[in-house]
């Protein structure tokens, strides 16, 4: 299944991207679902992606590598500057 794939409208969606937080897809929103997908779409493009029903989330797993850089920035970034 590709992120064109996915059924709008019945619900929110939430998504993978490429750092540590989650797209979200609202449903009652201005611009509607789809300005989301197709924003997700340019940005990532067409990938594949794989529903995780525990957590209610789409997994992106070509997004893994780009997630775990932004990851490891960050936890160099808190070891330099300290944790909060």
């Amino acid at each position: 299944m590709n992120v064109s794939d996915i059924t709008l409208g019945d619900a929110d969606i939430r998504i993978e991207g490429g750092d540590d937080a989650y797209n979200r897809w609202p449903v009652r929103c201005y611009d509607g679902q789809a300005f989301h997908r197709d924003r997700y779409i340019e940005r990532h493009g067409d990938v594949a992606v794989v529903w995780d029903e525990k957590y209610r989330v789409f997994r992106v797993p070509s997004l893994q590598d780009k997630r775990d850089g932004f990851s490891a920035a960050k936890s160099r970034d808190c070891d330099r500057r300290g944790n909060e």
